[in-house]
């Protein structure tokens, strides 16, 4: 995992992860995520991410698990994306780590306007590779 004392800037080619607990994020017919896996959340907007950069898959479970364990839901999947596909959509995407993930970051910049943020997301969702996990 990235060291917490030493986090650098998220870059343009690193890849991203996006936990998916919920079915209805998942496309059942060919197994991609559907667009509201990708929509922001309330209050304040950001799209909560986790970078793969210098994880190793296990870690990289872990750290998905301990978010599912967390929210008390069942981890189903991971969306994996690149940052630049958020950054070609005027997003920034920026290293925000907390307790027992210093590889969290989070996409901000949304759009105010809720159909901008579903457009946005349906772009997202149909660059992602979805990734099954636990079930």
């Amino acid at each position: 995992m990235i060291d917490p004392a030493a986090v650098p800037p998220v870059s343009s080619d690193e890849l991203l992860a996006r936990f998916i607990m919920h079915n209805s994020m998942i496309r059942p017919s060919d197994q991609t995520a559907r667009p509201n896996a990708f929509i922001p959340p309330p209050p304040n907007y950001d799209l909560s991410v986790t970078r793969h950069r210098d994880t190793t898959p296990q870690e990289l479970l872990d750290i998905a698990r301990g978010v599912a364990a967390i929210r008390q839901l069942p981890l189903l999947a991971r969306a994996d994306i690149h940052s630049n596909k958020f950054e070609s959509k005027n997003l920034v995407v920026q290293p925000d780590p907390v307790d027992g993930n210093p590889n969290h970051a989070v996409a901000i910049n949304w759009p105010a306007d809720k159909h901008a943020k579903k457009e946005m997301a349906a772009r997202l969702a149909a660059e992602a590779t979805l990734v099954q996990l636990d079930r």
